[in-house]
This record gives C-alpha cells, structure tokens and sequence, in this order.
C-alpha cells in the first residue's frame, strides 16, 4: 500500500465503497447474538440512534481493536501506571467486542500487561488526531539522549535501532515521574532525527545546557551535570554511524548507550518534552489458521472469527516496526474470506 497506515485505511474504505459495501456510523455493537440450541453465533445487536436492533449473519467477524481506549480495563489488566495516558489512535477503541468475546468462552491469550507504547509530543491530544496521524510519535531519542524530570537518564537510548525499541520505550517513559521526559539533541544529532514528525512541535533551544535546561524547566545544574557525565563516558572526537549497530558506547554509566554514543557538545542544544503514548494492547483472543475464535477447551466458537488487534499471542514485551499493519492485513483477509465462505455454505480458504 501506499502512505503507510493512513494510506491503507484508505484504499479499504475505497474499495469497500467500490464493491456496494454499506456502512454505519454511529452504530455500537451491544451483544452477539447466539443460536441457543448450537451455540453458534448467529447475528450481533446493534445501537443506533434510532433504537437497538438484531442483525443476522451467516458468520461475524470481529476487529474491534484492543482496550487502549479503556482507563478501566487498562488499570485492570495492566497496572496504575497506565491510569493516565494519551492515547495515539482512536478512543472508540475500548474492548467491549474484546469482552464480548471472553463473555461467549473465548480463550484469551497473549501478554495483557502489555502494550505497544511509544514517546509521543507532550502537547499531544489525549486522543488520536485525524490531522495528526502518526506524526507526534518522538522516536529518533537514538541520537541523542532523554532525561525525566529530575534531569536523569533513565534508559538506554541505543539499545538498537528505533524500530525495534519505540514500542516499548513509552511504557518506560510512562514510568517516569508525572509521565514526562525530555529529549535532548546537539547539531550532531539533529540532521538524523524524523523532521517530518519532529516538525510538529517547536523545541526549547539553549546555546548552553543550563540554558535549555531553563526553558525547559529543568533544574540547570542538574542537567549540565548529567551531560557532562554522559560526555565523560564517551570517546572525544568519535562519529556515530546511524546505518549500523556501530558499537559507539558509553563507558561506566549507568544506563549506558550501546550504540551511537556522541558527546552532546555542539550548540545550540534542541529539547522536546515528551510523554508516553499508547498505541494499543497486546492481550487478546485465540484464533486458529482459519481466524476462529478458539474457546477455553481448544475448540472453534461456531460463526465467530477476529482479526487485527483483538486477537493476542503475537506480541509480548515488544514489538517490530510495522508488524502491526502485517498481522492486521493477514489475520483480517483470513477471517473475512473463511467467514464469507462459511456464510455460503462453502468449504474454509485455509486450513
């Protein structure tokens, strides 16, 4: 597809409106409705505006998303830290079809203290941006270095490369102090980071650590100590290589940088705030190679299949750029073909 995400939900709704596809808004899935004699899922109960009613189905397909949307359920699940967080797609994203399905005997599985988190911009909306997208997602810190509010490191920014890291570095910045944190690069690290993203906020500038410290309303002293610990852990003179793992670590700090260490040294010193943003959840229901929603005694729930971020097993700790859009894409053809095909009476497109 082309213009990432966005680009895809975009050409589904065009191809949905291509094929004669009806669809609703302001329309809330209640309850799934069962066969009281098999057990199957015959038709789902449906909110609108005008009143609830009761569609049936040959077969229901659910990709309702995870809980991220939830205060609730994510303080269950995953802990008081998470009481507070912005959260980076959709708010209708709150787990009742997740529910709905553990309610009929759907085996959850998956990590559900977990989720995908990312620093995001501060300023960010506590909701997803249409305008926005994915845009105040703050993940090149590889360049640089992050400090919490008490002007201290609080994780290894050079792990490895971003994508492998950005998905679970929200939940540590989560962790921090008032969910805050603060990125801090030199004109070393500058050209590297993502101008597109970056470019929605405007940074604090200092031609002096304690000066951007100020603006930022940092402790001066604090921070220019922390720098110039960090600074003494590393090689004068070295040049980090973003292409590589280039082995360019600190030495005797606490956390280190494993990669791309460079003295922050060259003014004027940009800063942005940050916090964590939480993408969506990683606990789910199990499905099978048809995308059958699996119950607790290993068996298919008739009529029932789910695809994309309801489904859990895949995700635990971390995550891999763009495997999200990947399993969404996989499961959702799978489940949408195999549940039209058992609609029709017609044998499964995979087994």
């Amino acid at each position: 597809s082309k213009g990432a995400g966005p680009g895809l939900s975009d050409q589904e709704f065009s191809i949905a409106e291509g094929l004669g596809v009806e669809i609703w808004y302001d329309a809330k899935l209640v309850g799934l409705v069962q066969d009281p004699a098999s057990g199957r899922v015959v038709g789902v109960r449906v909110r609108r505006p005008d009143g609830i009613s009761t569609l049936g189905a040959g077969a229901i397909v659910l990709g309702s998303g995870g809980f991220e949307a939830n205060r609730e359920l994510r303080v269950r699940y995953m802990g008081p830290k998470w009481d507070e967080v912005k959260v980076r797609g959709s708010r209708f994203d709150t787990g009742e079809g997740l529910m709905m399905a553990l309610e009929l005997g759907a085996q959850s599985i998956g990590q559900w203290s977990g989720a995908h988190s990312t620093p995001i911009a501060a300023e960010s909306p506590d909701h997803g941006s249409l305008r926005l997208t994915d845009l105040t997602r703050r993940a090149s810190y590889v360049y640089g270095l992050m400090v919490n509010e008490d002007a201290e490191r609080f994780a290894d920014e050079g792990e490895d490369f971003w994508p492998y890291t950005y998905a679970k570095m929200g939940s540590v910045v989560q962790g921090q102090p008032h969910r805050a944190a603060f990125q801090i690069f030199d004109q070393k690290g500058l050209p590297w980071i993502e101008r597109a993203y970056y470019a929605t906020s405007t940074p604090a500038e200092g031609d002096t650590i304690a000066e951007l410290a100020e603006k930022l309303g940092l402790d001066p002293a604090k921070l220019s100590r922390t720098v110039e610990e960090f600074n003494r852990s590393i090689e004068p003179g070295v040049q980090a290589n973003p292409w590589i793992r280039d082995g360019l670590a600190t030495r005797g700090l606490e956390p280190a940088k494993s990669n791309w260490a460079t003295r922050i040294d060259q003014p004027p010193y940009v800063g942005y705030p940050v916090t964590g943003g939480i993408t969506f959840t990683f606990g789910g229901v199990k499905i099978d190679r048809r995308a059958r929603v699996i119950d607790t005694e290993e068996l298919p729930i008739a009529g029932l299949y789910a695809a994309g971020e309801l489904t859990g097993g895949f995700f635990h700790f971390n995550y891999p750029g763009a495997s999200g859009l990947t399993r969404g894409s996989v499961t959702g053809r799978i489940a949408g073909a195999n549940a039209a095909r058992e609609a029709l009476g017609k044998p499964p497109w995979t087994s």
